[in-house]
């Protein structure tokens, strides 16, 4: 049973992630169909002069509805895009140079193991000269001597593949981390785009309370065949939601400007 009920959780959790960018970006009002059958009947009932303005009125918040409502499809998709190509950039970004700079590590260590045996031979052969010192035998420490000039230069030779190939990994954790801070500076660039969006969004939630008081006030002056203050009513509507669509215009030009700011951290990220 508690397997069940958390199951249950997880999905509800998932549908409501799901709904919950649809329903921020959904149509901020629409006309209640009891209302508007009354301002059909204030419109008939109101001067010709009156009459024109309530259907110009109407057909301005008509337009101005259907544009927010396909605004908020082109916000959503828009946003929805970048929210999904963010964490694949991020993941790619924490891969840069990963696959090479473990080939060069591993290519150092299997070079310093290569070499071991002749450091670990040039060694023996050292200790071996001190040893024959020690011990005033001069033909054995000439021929030792011998055997270490010989190696010598295998040595040298030796320690320097090491030192280039330390020094290649090196070079590449260089221009490994030069690339990811690059990349990484782009990315930041979002940041103050992400805040002018809370702050249209901001705006967009105070233009949207005041919707409620304009939909009552219509709605009021309806119910007594009112045309003067249905007018009135219409215009603070209207007014609002055109307010709302310019600010929603400003939030698509921000999430498009996210979106080019990913396509240049896209195009930073080296190709493995």
């Amino acid at each position: 049973m508690r397997q069940k009920m958390i199951a249950l959780c997880t999905t509800l959790s998932l549908i409501t992630a799901a709904i919950a960018p649809a329903a921020a970006y959904a149509a901020s009002y629409s006309i209640p169909v009891s209302t508007q059958s009354l301002l059909n009947k204030t419109n008939e009932a109101a001067d010709k002069t009156q009459s024109a303005r309530l259907s110009s009125l109407q057909g301005d918040l008509t337009a101005l509805l259907k544009s927010e409502d396909q605004w908020n499809e082109r916000i959503l998709s828009l946003h929805t895009q970048n929210e999904e190509t963010l964490p694949s950039l991020r993941q790619q970004i924490q891969q840069i140079g990963l696959a090479e700079r473990s080939r060069l590590e591993q290519l150092v260590t299997q070079t310093k193991a290569k070499y071991q045996p002749l450091f670990q031979s040039y060694t023996t052969l050292n200790d071996r000269i001190q040893a024959a010192r020690a011990l005033k035998n001069k033909e054995l420490n000439a021929l030792l001597r011998i055997q270490a000039d010989s190696m010598k230069a295998a040595v040298q030779l030796a320690r320097a593949d090491i030192r280039a190939k330390e020094e290649a990994l090196r070079a590449w954790k260089s221009k490994t981390a030069e690339t990811v801070k690059k990349v990484r500076s782009t990315l930041k660039d979002m940041d103050p785009i992400k805040v002018q969006i809370r702050a249209e969004k901001s705006i967009l939630s105070s233009l949207k309370k005041q919707i409620p008081t304009a939909s009552r006030n219509l709605t009021d002056a309806v119910k007594v065949t009112d045309a003067k203050r249905s007018i009135d009513a219409l215009t603070s509507l209207t007014t609002i939601i055109r307010d709302i669509n310019a600010h929603q215009q400003k939030i698509i030009i921000y999430e498009q400007k996210i979106s080019d700011i990913l396509s240049r951290v896209k195009s930073q990220i080296p190709v493995k």
